[in-house]
């Protein structure tokens, strides 16, 4: 019995916890599928685009002068996932992952793929290439590669992605940090 009790308290103060912890953050997920339908060779084929959007901004409060509260402007995290269908099977044929960052007020978009990921940034209204990071074996480091420099990469536990490079100007190990937006 009295391990039943203490079992109980336990269990109980473990769920207080944790939806104290959801609590400390504003998270928005929205799913949309577009089907289109088309026929090759005779053969109607449905085609679907499923595009799931999550955003999550952590919640934190400035305790002002006159001992009221204010709501933090915090960056919000972005993650866009677009999965495509092209045959008549119940599965996704294709899944491409995106991250949404800022750095010195630009935006970069992180999209996955099978070494690591590419980093895009829009100049002019076109999508362009900024660099690309290539996982390194089994580790949470990339080796980031841009035209202007070469680094080792990480994301923290804020999850910003960290640049580490050496610049031979300063002589010195220099770092760049991606803000998740």
């Amino acid at each position: 019995m009295k391990n039943l009790i203490i079992l109980s308290a336990f269990l109980t103060s473990s769920v207080f916890y944790a939806q104290d912890q959801a609590a400390n953050v504003d998270h928005i997920e929205t799913t949309t599928t577009k089907t289109t339908s088309v026929k090759v060779n005779g053969e109607k084929i449905e085609r679907k685009v499923k595009v799931n959007t999550k955003a999550e901004t952590p919640i934190t409060f400035e305790k002002q002068a006159d001992g009221t509260l204010d709501r933090k402007n915090n960056p919000t995290k972005i993650e866009r996932e677009i999965s495509i269908d092209n045959d008549n099977d119940p599965f996704y044929d294709e899944t491409t992952k995106e991250v949404f960052y800022t750095y010195n007020d630009n935006n970069y978009t992180f999209t996955s793929n099978d070494t690591g990921f590419v980093i895009n940034t829009m100049e002019n209204e076109q999508l362009s290439k900024h660099a690309k990071a290539l996982k390194l074996n089994n580790s949470n480091r990339y080796l980031f590669k841009s035209d202007k420099l070469t680094g080792v990469g990480y994301f923290n536990a804020e999850g910003n992605f960290v640049i580490e490079y050496y610049d031979p100007e300063k002589d010195a190990l220099v770092t760049k940090t991606y803000l998740s937006k």
